[in-house]
């Protein structure tokens, strides 16, 4: 078996993230109103160095709320098992050595980097984990086109964005947001996202937008989502602000670029309610 390069894994995860426009380092925690570093569940002493960044990322990608992580046999000591199918993730630590200079016959220390793999708390079974109840209740018009939508959308974190590598859509929980209407309107958007994804409308902007293609895709998210939210009678504000100097360009540059944006969104538009209209009639059928 080949020796395990820890720093290239770690490395290319790392780079992996960044590729998705995350941050890996900003800890996913804080907004949920939970102590902001990864602590070991059984003695509770904070995670540090690497770790952190590591047990971050993998919180961030999954959606995990707990900031508990733990070794199988530690949660095992708890009366608690991880549940079949679910993936540890790596952490390091540094093993003291020491070896004999054969030159000068003295001993010289140094650290071999070793790995050991943990789970969070919310890979366990047999913990006892209450859930959060959202002030608000489910829009039904929404809920139903968001649950019709193809792919797995993951709650978790304080992030909310679709990711085209995995192809998931990851969101805060719903008991973050204040409102139902703010919590729809930002995961119709993420879902406009998602339908541009080479297995759906194939959304390559790349090569017509330049520097400008993912303020343009952004565009067409937030006319996308506008639209989505019209037609259920949602009232959507502004999400991406911060992309209008780059809207502003782009539409001095080319004065087609907002019917293109029109044009894609309403694409996007229409495949989520193609999507519902299959998830309806799946339903007539089975009540036939």
């Amino acid at each position: 078996m080949a020796k395990r390069d820890l720093y290239q894994e770690i490395t290319s995860e790392f780079l992996a993230a960044l590729k998705e426009g995350v941050k890996p380092w900003v800890c996913p925690w804080t907004s949920n109103g939970s102590f902001a570093m990864p602590v070991n569940g059984t003695t509770g002493k904070p995670y540090n160095g690497m770790n952190v960044l590591l047990l971050a990322m993998r919180a961030r990608a999954e959606g995990y709320r707990s900031n508990q992580w733990m070794t199988f046999q530690q949660g095992k000591q708890q009366g608690a098992f991880v549940r079949k199918g679910e993936k540890g993730t790596t952490c390091i630590f540094f093993k003291p050595m020491e070896k004999e200079n054969r030159d000068t016959g003295e001993t010289e220390s140094y650290a071999v980097m070793k790995a050991f793999t943990v789970f969070n708390r919310e890979q366990f079974e047999g913990f006892e984990t209450p859930e959060t109840e959202p002030t608000w209740a489910p829009i039904e018009d929404a809920e139903a086109i968001c649950e019709a939508f193809p792919i797995e959308t993951r709650h978790g974190g304080d992030q909310a964005c679709y990711i085209p590598s995995l192809d998931i859509i990851r969101m805060p929980t719903r008991e973050q947001f204040a409102k139902g209407e703010d919590y729809y309107c930002t995961r119709l958007h993420e879902m406009v996202h998602a339908t541009g994804h080479k297995t759906r409308l194939n959304r390559e902007l790349i090569g017509k937008f330049g520097s400008d293609a993912y303020a343009f895709e952004e565009l067409v998210a937030e006319l996308g989502s506008w639209m989505l939210c019209s037609r259920i009678g949602l009232q959507g504000d502004l999400q991406h602000k911060s992309y209008l100097a780059h809207w502003i360009r782009i539409l001095d540059f080319d004065k087609k670029a907002l019917f293109k944006a029109a044009t894609l969104a309403q694409k996007a538009h229409d495949l989520c309610f193609e999507y519902l209209a299959e998830q309806e009639s799946k339903k007539e059928d089975k009540a036939a």
